[in-house]
C-alpha cells in the first residue's frame, strides 16, 4: 500500500494551497505578514513583534483579526458557484 496521495488528491491539495495564496493576498499587508510569520516561517508572537514594530499583545491581537478575514475569504469562495465541468 503506497502512503502517496492519488493523483486527483494532489490536484485537490494544489487547487487548495492556491486558495489559500490567493486568499492570503487580499489581506491588508500587515495582517498578511503576520500569518507569513506565524504559519509559514514558524515564529513565535515575541519573535514577530519587534519585525513588526508591535508588542506580543499587539501581534496575538493582529493574528486572531488576520486568521477571521482569511475564514471570511476562505468561505465566500466556497460560496461562488462553480463553473460547470470544474469539479465533479
Amino acid at each position: 500500500m503506497s502512503a502517496e496521495p492519488g493523483p486527483e488528491q494532489a490536484v485537490e491539495t494544489i487547487a487548495q494551497r492556491e486558495e489559500l495564496v490567493e486568499a492570503l493576498e487580499q489581506l491588508p499587508r500587515d495582517e498578511h505578514d503576520v500569518l507569513v510569520y506565524r504559519f509559514f516561517v514558524g515564529l513565535a508572537p515575541a519573535e514577530v513583534a519587534p519585525l513588526m514594530d508591535r508588542s506580543d499583545g499587539a501581534v496575538r491581537v493582529l493574528q486572531h483579526r488576520a486568521l477571521r478575514r482569511l475564514r471570511a475569504l476562505l468561505s465566500a469562495d466556497d460560496m461562488r458557484p462553480v463553473p460547470a465541468g470544474a469539479r465533479t
